[in-house]
């Protein structure tokens, strides 16, 4: 029977790091940091993160994903300071699909995203 408890306990808790990992996605935060957090503190994480706004775009304007590594840089930046890449003038990644976007584009050719100003992604 001590089996079958550590295996329900472990699974309610990689059920709450799961649902934490998606309510984070559609709260516009860090899905992956939330999940460590929902396996780790179970309801009490899920309980903190239904408490927390949504990320609005005014705090995604001013930054965008490396294309080659995937991390956050903000729009001022020439080079990539996790990899060192250099970034093509006018060139973006969309926030939603990592798709190639250029900075008059109103919204992502590949999945339709719709952003709020020019060059928000």
């Amino acid at each position: 029977m001590g089996t079958y408890f550590i295996f329900f306990f472990i699974g309610s808790f990689f059920v709450f790091a799961i649902i934490c990992m998606f309510i984070a996605q559609e709260k516009k935060r860090d899905k992956t940091s939330w999940f460590i957090l929902g396996f780790v503190l179970g309801l009490i994480a899920l309980i903190a993160l239904i408490a927390l706004p949504k990320l609005d775009n005014e705090t995604e304007k001013d930054i965008f994903t490396c294309g080659e590594c995937s991390a956050t840089v903000e729009k001022d930046d020439k080079i990539c300071p996790n990899c060192g890449d250099v970034f093509e003038k006018d060139i973006f990644t969309c926030i939603e699909c990592r798709a190639t976007v250029e900075e008059d584009d109103k919204y992502c050719p590949n999945c339709g995203y719709v952003f709020e100003d020019k060059a928000t992604t």
